[in-house]
Order: structure tokens, then sequence, then C-alpha cells
């Protein structure tokens, strides 16, 4: 028994230098808090590099069908507006990913699995 727990503790000790390591190289902590939640992200792709995506690729995307596409533009307001162009339906990634950020924003957090039933 007494070597089981130290075993546990030295598991314990390595997965806490190893959090403080990681947290360290992304900039956790009180001397690098992170961007506030309402400023616009800088990491967005600039005008001349951004690139459309089709309804199809943004369906598998986000691993749902293209008439799940449609339905969420009919029923979300927030919805990317897209870029139609010869009745083809077009999406600019800057639009998807401040769209996708809004969502994890404002999604409350739940259980593994529940968001599934929305």
């Amino acid at each position: 028994m007494p070597n089981q727990l130290r075993e546990l503790v030295e598991r314990v000790i390595a997965l806490e230098q190893t959090s403080a390591l990681l947290a360290e190289r992304v900039g956790i902590g009180h001397n690098n808090p992170p961007d506030p939640i309402d400023s616009e992200p800088t990491d967005l792709p600039k005008p001349e590099t951004d690139q459309r995506l089709t309804k199809k690729k943004l369906a598998a995307r986000w691993g749902v069908s293209d008439r799940w596409v449609d339905r969420r533009r009919e029923d979300d307001p927030d919805f990317p507006t897209p870029d139609i162009q010869n009745h083809r339906i077009y999406f600019w990634l800057s639009h998807v990913l401040r769209y996708e950020r809004r969502r994890v924003r404002s999604t409350p957090k739940t259980n593994k699995g529940e968001h599934l039933n929305r």
C-alpha cells in the first residue's frame, strides 16, 4: 500500500509541474490575462487572404448536413450572411470564425452530449 501511495503522489507532482509549464507557455496567469471577451479577435483572416467556403464545406467543417446549414440560416439571426453569386451560396471564413466564437461565448456549459439534443 505505501508504494501505491508514493506512486500516486509522484504522479500528482508530475501533473502539477506539467500544468505549470503549459500555463507558462500559453501565458495563463496574473501577468498575462486573456483578452477581454468583447474585443475583436486579432487572428481573423485579413480581407486579402480571406476565403470563401461553400455551403457544403461549411457543413463539413461543423460535421452537419447541408440542410442543417439552411435551417440554421433561417432560424438564427446571428448566422453569417451568405455571399450569393450565380445562385451559389458562399460564406466568408472570417464571418464564420466570428460566429463560432460568439456561439462558444454564449453557449452555457452542459453535460457531455447534452448539446446534441437541441
